[in-house]
């Protein structure tokens, strides 16, 4: 028997049984569609999230960073319900997710007037990699706070950038169709898509500066004609996009960095004039390549940031994703993220460290390269649903993917990883039913029926440790800790425990690591099959509740027995190891 066998065994009659399908390890048939395209789950108190299932592709080495979430945007032809997502990165089961945003891009965490903010822009794509929709800032609570767009134009804000400043400014990005003489390339009554970015004040929404592509550069300067694509240049809806901006940074000088992914270029632009001081890659490159000409060879690129602040000191370290491909064009093998130095005063570029993924991931689209706090460098894969986190080296620490590589049905726009602390205002959720599971998609069904297995889960909330059930079968009014029957600890984004019939009312009170109280569900009467509101819980902290008798040995026996079966069932449905089983349930593996 192994040690994780021995643990998972001795595990079974204190542990109780997660509700969540646990993330894959190493799992061939994954990548093989064993499970489908983009392989999901939905619970039984919270039928709104849909959650995806991972498949960690290889396990964190050593020195991982601390980065306690994962900040996501899973979309595409497979997935039914696009949303902005937060991942806990220990057992890559979902903390929040708000499907009523719809598709949404950049989700990620930012500081505005010394607080943290969930940001990211939600609205309509269209296939020509574009987007017209709002950007928002979401407090702990996740209240909208701010809701911002483009100004003064006729189309609102676009999906690729929305980046807070420290000045209390955003800066976004925005694709505007323009009538354009487009003869020169045979097309009568031509378009152009412009690209622009905008800088925009937080509190009041105002304009504070704006740089139009056009201004600036040739339309012979992009890497694609018009009918490239969908880009034909004959109508608004299919203008010529020459230019494409992809991402705006913005220095401590007041200078901006752009990139633009038809014309391979990283811009710097003046931020009195929006003057072109200089440009990196593309047809009008003004440096040498000291890196035998890696470090301006880049196609397609994005997410182009300064790594180190604005100084005399040089060179400057920037990062940026390097698709090295398009969906019409595979101008390199593979993807890469990169560190490069660049000496703006002898003008010279070299790469530092190339962070190329083991399994040779091209990205056609989207990307991104985030630096992390301990120098460790997250990579997201783009249009393919996959991360890599990379040591600042560039050994590849650990991969993950949620959907298939190279599948062109899932994607997220970027990948983060970030820390964050989420309390929802609403309460946390209860229901009671059965669980099924088949071909790697597991669904949470039946709210009626004559199941007594019960499940709680709270949506955004990232503190949950444990839950306090609290039951009786001759009152409904459950408001202190003497009504306990079990407490159990938190795993994943649903907990389920087996009442067995013993008890009619139940009750489930979220506790965080201390044990103090977070918040309490409804209360759910098991033989009406239907929730009541509770009154106001009086938690005492002071002192721990032992379990109390109220659901009696018979429900104690029998939520032990559901608990080993359910894990057995997990673990041989989905083809988890047991090691990973016990890592949920114990806290033995974490990714």
């Amino acid at each position: 028997m192994t040690l994780a066998s021995t643990l998972f065994t001795a595990l079974w009659a204190a542990s109780l049984v997660v509700a969540d399908e646990p993330a894959f390890i190493q799992n061939a048939g994954y990548q093989q569609s064993a499970y489908g395209q983009y392989p999901v789950q939905t619970f039984v108190s919270n039928p709104n999230v849909t959650a995806p299932i991972f498949n960690v592709i290889s396990t964190p080495g050593e020195g991982a960073s601390n980065g306690s979430h994962l900040f996501i945007s899973p979309r595409g032809t497979a997935v039914s319900n696009p949303s902005p997502m937060i991942v806990d990165a220990g057992t890559l089961s979902v903390v929040w997710s708000a499907e009523e945003y719809g598709t949404a891009f950049d989700v990620k965490i930012q500081q505005y007037n010394g607080e943290d903010y969930l940001t990211f822009w939600a609205g309509e794509t269209f296939r020509q990699g574009y987007g017209h929709g709002y950007y928002y800032m979401l407090n702990s609570s996740y209240d909208i706070v701010y809701n911002l767009t483009a100004v003064n134009l006729t189309v609102p804000g676009d999906i690729h950038e929305f980046q807070l400043t420290p000045n209390g400014t955003a800066l976004i990005t925005i694709y505007e169709p323009r009538a354009w003489d487009l003869t020169a390339y045979g097309v009568q009554g031509g378009w152009l898509m412009d690209s622009l970015f905008q800088e925009i004040d937080v509190e009041t929404n105002d304009l504070l500066f704006e740089w139009r592509a056009s201004d600036h550069y040739n339309l012979s300067e992009a890497y694609l004609l018009p009918g490239t694509y969908f880009y034909d240049g004959k109508s608004a809806q299919s203008a010529f996009d020459f230019f494409h901006i992809n991402s705006v940074d913005k220095d401590s000088l007041g200078n901006y960095l752009i990139s633009a992914r038809h014309t391979y270029s990283i811009s710097y632009i003046s931020g009195t004039t929006g003057e072109v001081l200089w440009q990196l890659g593309g047809k009008r490159n003004n440096f040498t390549d000291l890196s035998s000409g890696n470090a301006t060879n880049f196609a397609w690129q994005h997410d182009a940031r300064w790594a180190s602040p604005s100084s005399s000191e040089q060179p400057r370290i920037m990062t940026l994703f390097d698709n090295g491909a398009a969906d019409f064009n595979q101008s390199f093998p593979e993807s890469r993220g990169l560190r490069l130095a660049i000496d703006t005063v002898n003008m010279t570029a070299a790469v530092e460290v190339s962070y190329n993924s083991p399994q040779r991931i091209s990205s056609e689209s989207q990307g991104n390269m985030q630096p992390l706090p301990n120098g460790n460098v997250m990579v997201g894969w783009g249009s393919d649903p996959a991360f890599t986190e990379f040591s600042a080296e560039g050994e590849a620490l650990w991969t993950a993917q949620f959907g298939l590589i190279d599948g062109k049905a899932t994607s997220s726009y970027r990948v983060y990883k970030q820390s964050w602390t989420g309390s929802p205002r609403t309460n946390p959720s209860i229901a009671a039913g059965n669980v099924t599971a088949s071909n790697g998609t597991t669904t949470n069904v039946g709210a009626g029926g004559t199941s007594n297995t019960v499940y709680v889960s709270w949506n955004g909330a990232s503190r949950v440790a444990s839950w306090s059930f609290l039951a009786s079968n001759s009152s409904d009014n459950l408001t202190t800790p003497d009504q306990t029957w079990r407490n159990v600890s938190s795993n994943g984004f649903e907990t389920n425990v087996t009442v067995a019939g013993a008890a009619r009312y139940l009750r489930a009170v979220a506790l965080d690591a201390d044990d103090a109280y977070l918040g309490a569900t409804d209360i759910f009467d098991l033989q009406e099959r239907r929730r009541r509101p509770g009154s106001r819980v009086n938690w005492q902290e002071e002192e721990e509740q032992q379990p109390s008798e109220t659901a009696g040995d018979e429900a104690s026996a029998t939520q032990s027995e559901a608990a080993a079966t359910s894990s057995t069932a997990a673990a041989v449905s989905l083809g988890a190891p047991m090691g990973l089983v016990v890592g949920l349930v114990g806290a033995v593996m974490m990714f």
